[in-house]
């Protein structure tokens, strides 16, 4: 690539479609992996023969990892997920609606938790009321004075407080 005039250059990267800047940085990394092995000076660590260098070019071209190349593991994923793009793209998608959905639903569980445990409060204070009310209008005192009505009252604030209220209308939880 650094023996090619500016004018080659162009010619060459038109045929191809890519731009003249970025030629020579497509030709770097793994067909520079390929030539340095074709070229070592150590017969062993050669292509034994031009059988193995097509292989090589062609798993080059079939975007698969190559023999000439490090096998790394982050090589080795990074070659994985360019063959797979479309198919991670959709399990990843997947993946973060699952837990979105997860985490919507928890935090819906959480505000119904809550919103019942205010509503049982709400309604053992509406039925300890009742339960003042009308002790206190069958008394001879006064509904302020009863001192029946009050120890419900305050029985049914405890209660709520310590979270042993029992639900009226609902025998069994009442132990």
């Amino acid at each position: 690539m650094t023996s090619l005039t500016e004018r080659q250059l162009t010619t060459v990267s038109a045929q191809r479609g890519v731009p003249s800047a970025r030629f020579p940085q497509l030709l770097r990394g793994e067909l520079d992996w390929i030539v340095m092995k074709a070229l070592d000076k150590d017969r062993g660590t050669r292509y034994q023969t031009a059988r193995s260098l097509a292989a090589d070019v062609q798993r080059y071209l079939d975007n698969e990892p190559l023999e000439a190349g490090p096998p790394t593991r982050m090589y080795l994923m990074r070659k994985f997920v360019s063959r797979h793009r479309g198919l991670i793209v959709a399990a990843t998608l997947i993946a973060t609606t699952l837990i979105l959905g997860s985490v919507v639903s928890v935090w819906q569980a959480i505000r119904a938790t809550r919103a019942e445990r205010l509503a049982m409060q709400r309604l053992i204070i509406a039925d300890n009321a009742l339960k003042a009310a009308d002790l206190a209008t069958s008394s001879r005192y006064g509904p302020r004075s009863s001192p029946v009505g009050q120890r419900f009252v305050l029985d049914g604030r405890q209660e709520v407080r310590s979270g042993t209220a029992a639900v009226p209308g609902r025998a069994a939880d009442r132990s």
